[in-house]
């Protein structure tokens, strides 16, 4: 089953639209409706990002021996906050 972020958007619909492999800063993505839903407004990771592979993730670090290893999929998805 393909991933599905929110507004119902696959990182396959994001590649079609933004016609790159490789998100821009400034780049919008936009759900299958073509509304924005998300902007990459800065990037301080160290590396190049494509949209072929999923996000690194606590699982692939951990059968790495690397437990707890800061991901993308954590950054990406942070917990819910508690209203104040």
């Amino acid at each position: 089953m393909p991933l599905i972020m929110a507004g119902g958007c696959r990182p396959v619909m994001i590649r079609d639209r933004c016609e790159r492999l490789f998100p821009a800063l400034g780049e919008e993505f936009r759900d299958q409706h073509g509304e924005p839903i998300l902007r990459l407004v800065r990037d301080t990771s160290p590396g190049v990002h494509d949209m072929l592979f999923p996000a690194c993730d606590p699982a692939m670090y951990a059968s790495r021996g690397l437990p707890g290893h800061p991901n993308c999929r954590d950054n990406f998805w942070p917990p819910p906050r508690r209203p104040e």
